[in-house]
């Protein structure tokens, strides 16, 4: 019997979380559900663990990470809704089914997606963030929409592929194209266990941030371009100044920062913090991200 859900889990590791993972997605309580594991690790790492399971199994001969697995698991499944599952998050049993509901409602979302537990506590979604949400994913204000969290409509996930490669970041590139050509609902519950925080809480102003807002900086006007060119060249900044003792690119653009901070009319301390470090250089730099990272709480 066919399935209408392919949960496509993507690992490279050979134990680890991963049978947890598995065995949450064969638990949902949404019928017969496909499931697919697609192993990058480019050794068959994760194959004595799946053997275990009544699961579909597909190796790359090497690693050719995220986005290609993601790539190979739609091209292996045929369900009309599609789960992408990291093998580090987990899967409530009623995930499935919650949002198929939604999907079947009178919504014409093309994207569902849930609330996050994560090491940092509960993330509830935030009820602005639904219908056209291509604003809130240009400055990247989506979680706890991400991945795991969402469930895609298979005709909408094939309108934006073929996926961009990048070495970070592809979720956020994913949920802004989807946000070009669908609305997006949500499920006000948490579903979704994160068990491991990534690059999005422990460095938001990486390069691929930097590209992604230099490359969709066309899709906005009004306030959300002012506040894209200002995380732009904030990230610029941190860039410039993580990676070079001193550069004037980095003084350039942290007071291009203060400037869009102004025109938005509000105070953000990492900008200032990271203007002001900008004259000093990379040592300013790694006191400005200390002193904000404790007695700010922020993430910088």
């Amino acid at each position: 019997m066919g399935s209408d859900v392919s949960v496509i889990l993507t690992t490279y590791y050979r134990n680890g979380p991963l049978r947890e993972a598995i065995e949450s997605a064969l638990s949902q309580t949404h019928g017969t559900v496909e499931v697919v594991v697609v192993d990058d690790s480019g050794e068959r790492n994760a194959e004595p663990v799946v053997a275990d399971y009544d699961v579909r199994y597909v190796a790359h001969e090497h690693n050719r990470g995220q986005v290609a697995a993601w790539e190979t698991g739609v091209a292996a499944t045929n369900g009309a809704y599609v789960q992408f599952l990291d093998d580090d998050d987990l899967l409530a049993s009623e995930k499935l089914a919650r949002q198929i509901a939604v999907f079947g409602s009178d919504s014409d979302a093309g994207v569902v997606y849930c609330g996050v537990d994560d090491p940092n506590g509960e993330h509830r979604p935030d009820p602005a963030v639904r219908g056209d949400v291509l604003d809130h994913a240009l400055v990247f204000e989506m979680f706890p929409c991400y991945t795991t969290s969402m469930l895609i409509d298979r005709a909408c996930l094939d309108r934006v592929r073929p996926f961009h490669h990048a070495p970070n970041r592809t979720d956020v590139r994913l949920m802004i194209e989807l946000a070009r050509t669908t609305a997006f609902e949500y499920v006000d519950d948490v579903l979704v266990e994160q068990r491991s925080l990534d690059d999005r809480q422990r460095d938001r102003d990486t390069d691929e941030h930097v590209r992604i807002l230099d490359d969709y900086r066309h899709l906005a006007s009004g306030r959300t371009r002012t506040r894209m060119l200002h995380l732009y060249h904030r990230g610029r900044c941190s860039w410039a100044l993580s990676s070079n003792r001193w550069s004037p690119h980095a003084v350039y653009s942290g007071f291009a920062a203060c400037y869009y901070m102004v025109l938005l009319g509000r105070l953000v301390p990492s900008t200032v913090g990271y203007a002001a470090a900008s004259l000093f250089g990379n040592p300013g730099y790694r006191v400005a991200r200390a002193v904000l990272s404790k007695y700010r709480g922020m993430h910088v």
